[in-house]
This record gives structure tokens, C-alpha cells and sequence, in this order.
């Protein structure tokens, strides 16, 4: 997984990037072929949408956006939103909250 997360990235991640950061410009076309990919669900279970995966697995494949993405404001996005957001309300939210907020998060189409 993490080598085909690096090939993605450096094929469709890295386009425009001087450009976009001289402009102070979010990369929401990223963002969105990520989730498109299911980065942003990759440990989150299938049931609300994500891929399941377990932590090692996600690590591994967020350390190949790293290598691969050259945008360290995707990067960051992706992995505070994984991390600061889908991830405590799996662990800590109601069943209602999992279901009303874990399907979006997973899939950010």
C-alpha cells in the first residue's frame, strides 16, 4: 500500500504546487483525489465507510503521502483530520455521531 500511495502521490499530487503555495491556496483538488483513494478512512471501519486497515498499515501509508506529496500543507491536513478528528470520535463518539460523521470524513468526496 505505501508504495502505491507514493506512486500516486508523485503522478497526481504534485501538480502546480509553486504556484498554488505563492498564492497561499489550498490543494482541495488533492484533498479530494485522496479521498477519493481513501486515505482520509484508511483505518476507519468499513462499516462507516472507511478501509479498516490497522494502525502499522496506515502509518506506512501516510509516511508514503509524505514521501511521495510534496505539499506538506496536504500532508499535514490530512493526517490532523485523520488523527485530530475521524479518529476520536471512532474511539470516543456515540454510535449516532459514528454513523452521522464517520461515512464523510472517510470518503471527503
Amino acid at each position: 500500500m505505501k508504495e502505491t500511495i507514493i506512486k500516486f502521490a508523485q503522478a497526481e499530487l504534485n501538480h502546480n504546487l509553486i504556484q498554488r503555495d505563492g498564492q497561499r491556496e489550498f490543494n482541495w483538488d488533492s484533498w479530494k483525489k485522496c479521498g477519493e483513494l481513501g486515505i482520509q478512512g484508511l483505518p476507519i471501519p468499513t462499516e462507516y465507510g472507511g478501509r479498516n486497515t490497522d494502525s502499522l498499515t496506515t502509518i506506512y501509508a501516510l509516511e508514503g503521502l509524505g514521501y511521495g506529496c510534496k505539499d506538506s500543507g496536504l500532508n499535514f491536513s490530512i493526517n490532523a483530520h485523520l488523527w485530530g478528528c475521524a479518529m476520536p470520535i471512532l474511539s470516543a463518539g456515540t454510535q449516532g455521531q459514528k454513523q452521522a460523521y464517520l461515512p464523510r470524513a472517510s470518503r471527503q468526496k
